[in-house]
């Protein structure tokens, strides 16, 4: 069971990763309900072990690296990731194309692993998510071919570049 202080940092931590901007104390304190002082308290300890960054802006945080290194740890090792590695494989060298692996989270799509094409095109892949309504809404992802779980259709949609994008079972 978490303690009182371990709930007050993982409430501001998530603060901070939900904030449409990057937010200040007074914005955290007033978001969470927790007393200034304590939220200092707990953004310099967040700062410390560079799970939030100040932006430089108006004495606002983000999230920090050492966030984006704890996820990637984490799905390296996931069981998914592990199963699906060879049929990855297979596909790209069947296509020569550059091919994602991407789980949903929390309403968005997480890419877990790729595998480069042998063409020349890079793509950063480790911070990256794809909002699963933008991606039923049919919006464009240029150079991207994507699968979104739809449980309407029992099966996962795939979506393919193009002029528009457009489904296909």
């Amino acid at each position: 069971m978490m303690s009182d202080h371990e709930v007050v940092r993982a409430a501001v931590l998530q603060l901070v990763a939900d904030a449409e901007t990057p937010p200040n104390v007074a914005k955290l304190s007033a978001a969470s309900g927790y007393p200034r002082p304590t939220v200092h308290r707990i953004v310099a300890a967040l700062q410390a072990e560079g799970l939030i960054v100040g932006t430089g802006t108006g004495n606002t945080f983000g999230l920090g690296p050492r966030l984006v290194n704890l996820a990637s740890r984490s799905w390296e090792r996931s069981d998914l990731r592990l199963a699906a590695v060879d049929a990855l494989m297979e596909l790209r060298n069947t296509t020569s194309e550059t091919i994602h692996l991407a789980v949903p989270s929390q309403g968005e799509m997480v890419y877990i692993e790729k595998l480069e094409s042998p063409h020349a095109v890079r793509m950063d892949f480790r911070a990256l998510t794809l909002d699963i309504e933008r991606a039923r809404g049919g919006t464009r992802h240029a150079g991207r071919r994507y699968a979104v779980a739809d449980p309407s259709i029992g099966m996962a949609r795939v979506h393919l570049r193009g002029s528009r994008d457009r489904p296909s079972s």
